[in-house]
């Protein structure tokens, strides 16, 4: 809650221009987030979210610089699967 109270109102100052869009998600709605939108998320009761995080031709510069960057280990990992199953890429 603490972001919702106190950051988000800092960052709408600081940022005045930046687009805010604030919103009730109702059961049986669903919402898509493109890549790289910042959200943040406040349950107000129980809930399930289904989370996917897709890297495809078009944006895999960007994804393996943030993943080999900000998750080593599992950029490791990824290299190793991405050399077995496409070893003309490496």
């Amino acid at each position: 809650i603490h972001y919702f109270l106190d950051t988000l109102p800092q960052i709408k100052k600081c940022y005045n221009d930046t687009v805010v869009m604030e919103f009730l998600q109702r059961p049986g709605e669903t919402v898509f987030m493109p890549s790289g939108y910042w959200h943040a998320v406040l349950n107000l009761e129980n809930s399930v979210a289904v989370t996917q995080n897709f890297a495809s031709r078009t944006n895999f510069d960007k994804v393996w610089r943030s993943t080999r960057t900000g998750r080593r280990n599992m950029a490791k990992r990824l290299l190793s699967k991405l050399e077995d199953r496409y070893p003309a890429l490496h």
